[in-house]
């Protein structure tokens, strides 16, 4: 499967799923032949467990079904990176000693890689490091994985696989698995960190891959190098090819005294790179991590995660490579390679002299304003220190050289030189760094540049990552045979010129909100070079989109050619309390332009909290130098037009109280005309206002609201409309704020234009198509129904926020001016007055257009038409052709599709044809009779309809009511533990919704053709807002109909098992609860149910979802909830439109995770109360009883178990996980030849989506000892369970003959031979091991009643008649016979030698006297 390339590791909550279905050949740790296994899986610092099984045979199939999820809240890409899944299979009667079966190891980065970030079904072969074979597959198990994080659309595991396909394996089929010995030597460390408080460190080192790890012996370190001698390889075993990325090496310090080790660093290496021999010489590695004896959770990321460490803690002398010939062994053993010691000390102890040269400048912005701070630079293990010095407003000025010092660096480690880091030093502890690469300091000449400090989280002295300051500094790393005759002076601080700073600040927005309220009292300081200016605190209370239009002027000192970074801050003002920040950004004086007489364009620049990944909301403002006491007056205020704006205000929705006890009374809304005011500008209304009307959470205002303002032209200034929500209590003697929100005019006009633009490039692109195959002119009708068809049925492109770039021509889809100039062209000119306002605060909500843009018109700037019109005409037809097909299987008369019957001879019934792929369509009710309409397949999407192409957003303009704030917890009486996406607490909550219609009406453009566009969008725009303004004035009482059909995913709210899911749903006051029909212990229910609630729209609106978790005793808990804003359908043409409605998957949520708790498959359906149709009947096929007749007749080829050459055989068979049910025994069974006769019988339910599999054991009975077993067979009945689930009627499985003539013939009997076979626990082979003869079928219940047969061979015996078997042991008085049926053929001859050879001995001994008298006879007579 492809690995995805452009998908990338975000932050953010994760969740990995597991879905183990399969297993089958596990491999015995004893000569039983029998397993109990147990499946764990690790991941997260998590293990999760299977239920045990007893008695498994090495052959057996076995079938689990479970479901296991990890969650990780808040990672970081570089912590996804490093986790690995670890899977294990133990036998659990082996516990107390290695029970290990085989275990599999991967990166969640390769399954995040793949298509979904998901494996469907595939089988993983296991793999013991313990064994004495490590290449024998142990066994194999049937998974699927998925990991998700909190944005990625839902990933259905238990989907069907497609009918037909073969099963995949993570090992490639067309691959045969080797094994290769991978060999990590180890063989001294130096310069390691001291860990013990007495003593130093008792190190040792673990290398793992693929599952597999083994470490060295434990070494003192010595005291006076800090170094640790191993001379150790260790031997990993490895399976190729293999899924496992990185080989990690860890090394840690021993500790006798705690139950842990202290990890003292790690090391990851490419496994490519491992192949390819980039490390098969010794070289050496650096070790990084947190300080010395730190430990907290930050100091673990480091000392786990390399790239996060703010310290150098030694290097390791090693090689790694891989023997692909030696036999594949776990094992640590010492270096045999002769005068390695020798070796190590003449090439790898001796090396080069470095020297490292040091200058410090200046520092700003430091953490304490008045502290007391020096500077320290650390590379390997020298350490440069400068004075300290008392701070001025944050600003230290040392300009000193640190004396220089050298350090040997050994041989082989050139190329992998330690980082430099540079401490800022406090009271004895390094509080911030910053750290460099080592080819970033290795110039001589290279200028002295500033660096960011990054506060240590090891040390925690420093708080907060904007407060870590920055250092001007210049660091020399070089080899002293290459020093130049350079000597470093003490830096002289060169003249100052004085400057005015001219900061021409504009506006901010989409600012967090850092009061209670959600909204924020903003206020901007400049910082530079130990001078600050702020703007009034008090100017801008209660806003998140503050504008100024004012010019900060500050006087300022600074070298010439200076790059000294400006620092921009927006604080929140709080009276009485400490200010909190809102974001800050970082501008390099170097770009600044200087003695300009205009004010520079201004330009929006985002706000962080000082690390990337922390962006959230932007300031526009501009910059310039002028000569102190030379400052000219700017005007900042735009160019701007007249617009009218109508809001239609259809209501609220889903309020929340003001307090939480007390339900909301009459809420009424406010719009503040001042947010859009201009400075110089009046309005003759400041604020608008909404009358208290209806009562409760979910009141119909009804209400036009028009007023007319001025708005820039310019799209880069963005007027935002600041709107509050209040409550009116007590006949309006408090109005508590019950939310905010804000409405962007810029986006109201983004959204014409788009449409505009997207018609006009239809137009075009419809002129290409007809003149690339239709040459012929098209009337106006057809010309209409093409762009109605590129237009509106394509899949939507989906415009995201434009960023500002350079100048744009006609053809971009979003083109905005950036600087003035007086001598444009007129078509420039003319287009100014078209451009849209830049949408730039609270996203509305997505906005989908839909032109058709052959792959070769996308470009960017003015080369989009061009490139387009350039494309050759046969690319054109193969574009189109490819879209016109994608169009066409989502064309929605496809959304529903009904099944397709044909006659089956071999069936002799109809069957169904043509099945839709089970990943796009999901079966719904079932078939009576073929043909009758009842069962149809509905096209499924993986996400909220609401977001798909066929809805594209809801009709009415919505904005979500916002309370809280997101910057300023963390007092003592803050509780909120919640991060946001950016890291910071939180207590922010939706606390309902606005829902209305707004537009704006623009003066009319000069330009012709831009005239007609508007002119003709604002008809359109003025039809959809006059036809739903009418429909919003008329209440209709409504029935909305609820087709749930499953949940998956849920999370688990039990402890030891899984959820217990029911339904509530609620719609308003009405309430529906299947809390009587939870189902127990299921992560993925399936509901199959309809629902009918009655309502009035516009009204009650949000339908409710909810699964809960039934619990006994105590409360239940919630699993998480779904929101369905029904008017969102009800007054949408498109969703109306629909002749059938598709089936959406709804993440569900709690309030406390932003990870989604589950999924849920739903599809809805509004009517009026008066006219609607009967809801469709799409319970599943209840499953269906049957009784399963297994006939075990007779064996062949089975080996002898017992020593006197016989076996006493007997057949051991189970269906799925039932108990299992025995044959009787054929005792002292010879030949292997075992005749029984014997009927098992099994009741089953037999359903749609269950795995039917039936094992067979052949086992040898002993009476004092355990028995042994001599084979294992499994039979897949999907086939004939399916068929008999789909007929109703009796089905008989069909197989290989015992007859030759049926062979030859290729005819399948009733009576089939199974094969047994045997894994051999040495190779891992399967070897035959004899043969059963059986019948297997399946007899529905009612007639298994009706005509009943006895089990084994007792009455009613038949259907068939079982005769007594054959070949059974006979009681005689006939000792030859007795003997003769107890022992097999050879024991027999063994017998029969051993009474020739007595009776040789007896006639012997009876003769003996004879021969002698004879003899003596014979002697004395003569």
């Amino acid at each position: 499967m492809a690995q995805e390339e452009t998908v990338k590791l975000k932050k953010g909550d994760y969740t990995v799923h597991i879905f183990i279905e399969n297993g089958r050949g596990l491999l015995p740790l004893n000569d039983s032949g029998k397993i109990d296994p147990i499946v764990s899986f690790k991941v997260f610092g998590k293990e999760k467990c299977t239920k045990a099984l007893d008695d498994v045979g090495s052959g057996a199939a076995i079938f689990w079904g479970e479901h296991f999820y990890f969650s990780k809240e808040n990672a970081s890409a570089s912590e996804i990176e490093q986790q690995r899944l670890t899977i294990e299979v133990r036998d659990h009667r082996f516990l107390l000693k290695n029970s290990l079966v085989g275990c599999y190891e991967m990166d969640l980065t390769y399954v995040y890689y793949q298509k979904d970030h998901t494996i469907f079904h595939q089988w993983i072969g296991l793999s013991n490091p313990e064994a004495a074979d490590f290449s024998v597959v142990r066994g194999y198990l049937k998974l699927g994985i998925s990991v998700l994080h909190e944005s990625d659309k839902a990933v259905d595991l238990t989907v069907p696989e497609k009918p037909g396909a073969t099963e995949e394996m993570l090992l490639p089929p067309q691959v045969k698995p080797k094994t290769v010995q991978l060999v990590v030597r180890f063989l001294k460390a130096e310069q390691l960190p001291k860990m013990d408080r007495v003593g130093t460190a008792d190190a040792y080192c673990i290398a793992k891959f693929s599952g597999v790890e083994q470490r060295t012996s434990v070494i003192t370190v010595d005291e006076a190098t800090m170094s640790a001698y191993w001379y150790e390889e260790v031997y990993l075993p490895v399976m190729q090819p293999c899924v496992a990325t990185k080989l990690q090496v860890t090394v840690l310090d021993h500790d006798t005294a705690s139950p842990n080790d202290d990890l003292i660093g790690s090391i990851s290496f490419s496994w490519d790179k491992i192949l390819n021999g980039d490390y098969k010489d010794h070289f050496w590695a650096n070790i990084y991590g947190a300080p010395p004896r730190t430990d907290n959770d930050e100091s673990k990321l480091m000392n786990s995660i390399p790239e996060m460490a703010s310290y150098w803690r030694g290097r390791l002398l090693m090689s790694i490579f891989v023997d692909e010939e030696a036999r594949a062994v776990l094992k640590v053993e010492k270096v045999a390679e002769e005068g390695i010691k020798e070796k190590v000390q003449q090439e790898f102890e001796v090396g080069e002299m470095y020297e490292v040269r040091a200058q410090v400048f200046s520092a700003i912005a430091l953490p304490d304003k008045t502290g007391k701070y020096g500077i320290k630079v650390r590379w390997a293990e020298i350490e440069l220190s400068s004075t300290e010095m008392r701070a001025n407003n944050g600003c230290c000025k040392w300009y000193e050289s640190l004396n220089r010092k050298t350090t040997l660096i050994p041989n082989r480690s050139e190329s992998i030189l330690p980082d430099v880091f540079i401490y800022l030093n406090s009271g004895g502890s390094n509080v911030c760094y910053a750290r460099l690469s080592a080819k970033e300091c290795m110039k001589l000449d290279k200028d002295e540049m500033w660096i960011r400090f990054n506060p240590d989280k090891a040390i925690n002295t420093v708080k907060n990552d904007w407060e870590g300051g920055f250092i001007k500094i210049k660091v020399y790393i070089g080899k002293l045979s290459e020093q130049k005759l350079v000597r470093w002076n003490r830096p002289e601080q060169r003249s100052e010129v004085s400057m005015t700073l001219l900061c021409h600040l504009f506006q901010c927005k989409n600012l967090p909100s850092s009061d209670s309220n959600g909204s924020a009292d903003p206020y901007v300081v400049m910082y530079c070079a130990g001078n600050q200016v702020n703007t009034d605190k008090k100017a801008k209370p209660n806003t998140l989109n503050p504008m100024w239009y004012e010019t900060l002027a500050m006087e300022i000192s600074v070298e010439p050619d200076t790059s000294t970074p400006v620092l921009i801050y927006v604080w929140d003002y709080d009276l009485g309390s400490k200010d909190d920040l809102m974001g800050m950004c970082i501008v390099n004086m170097k770009e600044i332009r200087r003695d300009t007489t205009l004010a520079p364009r201004p330009k929006w620049y985002k706000l962080d909290m000082g690390k990337p990944g922390t962006e959230e909301g932007e300031i526009l403002m501009s910059f310039s130098l002028q000569q102190s006491g030379n400052v000219p007056y700017y005007s900042l205020v735009p160019e701007s037009t007249e617009v009218t704006i109508e809001i239609n205000i259809l209501g609220l929705r889903d309020l929340k109280p003001a307090v939480g006890w007390m339900p909301v009374n009459k809420a009424f809304m406010k719009f503040d005309l001042k947010s859009l005011q201009l400075p110089g500008e009046s309005l003759p209304v400041q604020e608008l206002r909404t009358q208290p009307f209806e009562p409760g959470p979910n009141p119909n205002i009804n209400t036009v609201l028009s007023f007319t303002c001025m708005i820039p032209v310019d799209s880069l200034y963005c007027p935002v409309l600041n709107c509050t929500v209040h409550d009116y209590v007590l006949y309006g003697l408090s109005q508590p704020l019950l939310g905010t929100f804000t409405i962007q005019i810029g986006d109201l006009l983004l959204k014409k234009y788009k449409r505009a633009e997207a018609k006009r490039q239809a137009n075009l692109i419809f002129n290409r198509y007809s003149t690339a195959l239709a040459p012929a002119k098209l009337d106006e009708e057809q010309r209409n129904a093409a762009f109605n068809r590129y237009s509106t049925q394509f899949p939507a492109i989906k415009i995201e926020d434009e960023k500002e770039e350079p100048r744009r021509s006609f053809d971009s889809l979003n083109p905005f001016k950036v600087v003035e100039e007086a001598n444009e062209d007129e078509y420039e000119e003319e287009e100014k007055d078209f451009e849209p306002l830049f949408s730039v605060v609270q996203r509305r909500k997505e906005t989908l257009v839909r032109p058709f843009l052959p792959k070769a018109s996308v470009g960017a700037g003015g080369d989009t038409m061009r490139s387009l019109f350039n494309t050759p005409r046969a690319s054109i037809r193969e574009e189109i052709k490819a879209e016109d097909m994608k169009v066409e299987e989502m064309q929605v008369d496809r959304v529903v599709i009904y099944p397709q019957f044909a006659d089956d001879p071999r069936k002799k019934r109809k069957v169904e044809v043509g099945i839709p792929n089970p990943e796009e369509y999901c079966p719904l009710g079932y078939n009576r009779e073929p043909d009758d309409g009842k069962k149809h397949y509905r096209y499924y999407i993986k996400g909220e309809l609401e977001k798909s192409i066929f809805m594209d957003g809801s009709p009415f303009d919505q904005y979500d009511l916002i309370r809280g704030q997101s910057r300023g917890l963390g007092g003592i009486i803050d509780t909120s533990n919640k991060l946001d996406e950016q890291g910071q607490k939180t207590n922010i909550k939706s606390v309902g919704k606005f829902k209305g219609l707004i537009r704006v009406i623009k003066e009319k453009s000069r330009r012709r053709a831009q005239a007609m566009m508007e002119e003709e969008e604002d008809e359109i725009e003025s039809k959809e807002f006059e036809e739903i303004g009418k429909l919003l004035l008329t209440k209709t009482e409504c029935v909305v109909r609820v087709y749930i059909i499953q949940a998956f995913d849920l999370e688990q709210k039990d402890v030891n098992s899984a959820s217990d899911p029911y339904l509530i749903l609620k719609l308003g006051n009405k309430v529906i609860n299947q809390r009587d029909k939870y189902q127990l212990d299921e992560p993925n229910p399936i509901f199959n149910e309809v629902f009918e609630l009655n309502t009035t729209l516009p009204g009650d609106s949000i339908l409710k979802i909810k699964l809960m978790d039934y619990d006994d005793i105590l409360s239940d808990d919630k699993i998480g909830t779904t929101k369905i804003d029904l008017e969102d359908r009800f007054f949408s043409n498109k969703w109306k439109d629909l002749p059938y409605k598709p089936i959406e998957t709804r993440p569900i949520y709690v309030k406390s995770s932003r990870r989604p708790q589950g999924y849920v498959r739903l599809w809805l359906e509004i009517f009026s109360s008066k006219n609607r149709d009967e809801p469709l009947d799409i319970s599943a096929k209840p499953p269906v009883k049957y009784e399963a007749r297994v006939i075990i007749w007779r064996s062949e080829d089975v080996p002898n178990g017992d020593p006197e050459g016989v076996s006493d055989l007997y057949v051991r068979a189970w269906i799925n996980n039932m108990p299992p049910k025995e044959t009787d025994t054929h005792y002292r069974c010879q030949n292997g030849r075992g005749s029984w006769n014997w009927r098992l019988k099994f009741p089953l339910e037999l359903s749609g989506r269950c795995c039917n599999i039936m094992n067979l054991q052949l086992w040898d009975r002993d009476f004092f000892s355990s028995n042994d077993i001599m084979g294992d067979a499994t039979i897949d009945f999907n086939d004939i369970a399916q068929e008999a689930y789909e007929s109703g009627g009796r089905v008989k499985k069909l197989g290989s003959s015992e007859n030759w003539q049926d062979r030859a013939l290729r005819r399948e009997n009733e009576k089939f031979w199974v094969e047994f076979k045997k894994t051999n626990p040495e190779t891992g082979k399967s070897e035959y091991s004899g043969k059963v003869l059986m019948s297997f079928e399946l007899v529905p219940e009612q007639r298994a009643l009706s005509c009943p047969v006895g089990e084994g061979r007792s009455e009613p015996n038949l259907d068939p008649f079982l005769p007594p078997p054959t070949g059974r042991l006979e009681l005689s008085w006939n000792p030859v016979k007795m003997v003769g049926q107890m022992c097999g053929p050879e024991f027999k001859t063994k017998i029969c030698q051993m009474v020739c050879v007595v009776l040789c001995l007896l006639m012997c001994i009876f003769m003996f006297p004879m021969i002698i008298s004879n003899s003596i006879s014979n002697i004395m007579f003569g």
